[in-house]
């Protein structure tokens, strides 16, 4: 897997509104993630692959009922 940083000069708001609604969602204030790759869902947190993403407490709810299909 090829991985590197890039300096982007945009809030995470501002990248949100620019992502497709229906394949995203913000998971917590530093956290946006594609929908179609979360493996789990454990309490507090969101797991993609090896990754574990924090869930916010405000967010959860919704975050669920978008995984509901």
């Amino acid at each position: 897997m090829i991985s590197s940083k890039e300096i982007v000069y945009i809030t995470l708001k501002q990248m949100f509104e620019k992502l497709p609604k229906n394949m995203f969602v913000q998971t917590h204030r530093s956290y946006i993630v594609n929908l179609n790759r979360i493996t789990a869902i454990n309490g507090h947190t969101i797991n993609i692959g090896s990754h574990h993403i924090p869930i916010s407490r405000n967010l959860k709810e919704d975050i669920i009922n978008r995984l509901k299909f």
